[in-house]
């Protein structure tokens, strides 16, 4: 189920699939990063066709019926979670980065 404003989805109004609030909420449900053109999680590589289902079964259970596989295609091919995705993983590239530099000097400090 989605993330619920007053009882109502944060990212479906009953009309309108608001694409950056779903992808929010979808990829803290579901965490997985896009890398050269895949998707990860912490198993490994996520088949594309398993995202779709995934998506679907979230859109389904919230009752998004009009132009369902519009959606669902706008969703993985458009990019809208390729790029929420890939925003996730140049932020944990970051911090690793900033972690790793942050050590680094401490070292070479002592």
């Amino acid at each position: 189920m989605g993330i619920k404003n007053k009882g109502r989805c944060i990212w479906y109004d009953g009309k309108d699939v608001y694409e950056v609030a779903f992808c929010n909420e979808f990829l803290k449900e579901h965490p997985m990063k896009f890398v050269d053109g895949k998707f990860y999680n912490t198993d490994g590589a996520v088949d594309i066709q398993t995202v779709r289902k995934m998506i679907s079964d979230k859109l389904l259970a919230e009752q998004v019926q009009k132009d369902f596989a519009k959606r669902v295609n706008a969703l993985i091919y458009k990019d809208a979670l390729h790029i929420e995705a890939q925003l996730e993983c140049e932020a944990d590239f970051e911090r690793g980065f900033r972690l790793g530099a942050a050590f680094i000097l401490e070292i070479l400090n002592e």
